[in-house]
Order: C-alpha cells, then structure tokens, then sequence
C-alpha cells in the first residue's frame, strides 16, 4: 500500500509527459545553403545546428538570414505529446498530473528537424539616366582632341589635300596646306 501511494504521488508531482519526454525539445535546424544564421524564440543557431526550445502551447517562428541570400522564415508547431495521456490511467490523481504537464509545457512538443531553402538574390537591374534630346535650336558643337599635330601632308589623285595626324588617321584639309 505504501508503494503505491508512493508511486502516485510521484506521478501527481510530475505528470507522465514531464517524467518521459521532459519540459524541453531538441530541434535540430538546417538550411540549403548551410552556414545560416537562424532565430528560434530567442535562441540564435549557425546551421546546421541544435537548438533546445522550452516546450509551450506556442508554436515558434524559425528566421534564417544569409549574406546573398534572401531570408527564409517557417512555423515550427507546437503538437500535442501524446504521453500526456498515460496520465488518465492514474484516475483522480492523474488530474493533478494533467494540470502539471499542461503548466510545465510538456504536454506538448515540436519536431525534432526543421530545414529552410534560402533563395539566392538576384542581382539588381542597372538603371541609366535618361538623355536630353538635342534640339535644333542649341549650337552642336564638335568634340575635338586637343592639339593634332599633323605627321604629312600629300595629295590623292583628284588633287585633294590629305594629313596624316599623330593618331594615323587620315584626314582631308584645305588646299592651301599642301602648297
């Protein structure tokens, strides 16, 4: 009689669920590409790696964020842990053990893996300025190097008057510079 009422009361003081599977989850986070840096409730992780989330009623958002990449976030769930359940078979007392394993959070638990795919960032689009349209009424004026100092002057075969300036281009001028 005194072993029973032992092993109830040890079972009223810590319901099933709190003496089988705890008050806590060990949920193992893992991203694509690895090397994540993620947020569970507070608890910060580099993936892949584990974290240990106090169990709760709440369901828990897990962020991922990597240089490149953009941000990933999911719900892990809180479910219920059916363990709780071994608590009925203790009758009145299991009432209590209920009330336990409900305040304690472990009536409930998460899952044990959650993977996030962080998307590679696109390259942003380059924008050009818009261009002024020329007017007809504006004075164009030509680009000109600076200084072309001419290399030779000669004649093609009409009688036309060419150079040759610094940059090897050929370039026709006035009659008057090749006299």
């Amino acid at each position: 009689m005194k072993k029973t009422a032992l092993l109830c009361s040890a079972l009223t003081l810590a319901g099933c669920a709190s003496m089988f599977t705890g008050k806590t989850s060990v949920v193992n986070v893992t991203s694509t590409p690895t090397g994540a840096d993620c947020d569970l409730a507070g608890h910060g992780v580099h993936t892949p790696g584990n974290v240990v989330l106090s169990k709760s009623g709440d369901d828990v958002m897990a962020n991922c964020q990597k240089e490149g990449y953009i941000p990933a976030s999911t719900r892990i769930e809180a479910s219920f842990n059916p363990v709780t359940l071994l608590d009925t078979l203790l009758g009145i007392p299991g009432v209590l053990a209920y009330i336990i394993d409900f305040s304690s959070g472990a009536a409930w638990e998460y899952q044990d893996q959650v993977s996030l795919n962080l998307i590679k960032e696109q390259p942003k689009p380059v924008v050009f300025e818009e261009s002024k349209p020329i007017s007809f009424h504006e004075e164009i004026k030509p680009i000109v190097p600076a200084k072309v100092e001419p290399i030779e002057y000669f004649k093609d075969k009409k009688g036309r008057c060419f150079i040759n300036n610094e940059y090897g281009n050929k370039q026709r001028v006035d009659k008057s510079y090749c006299q």
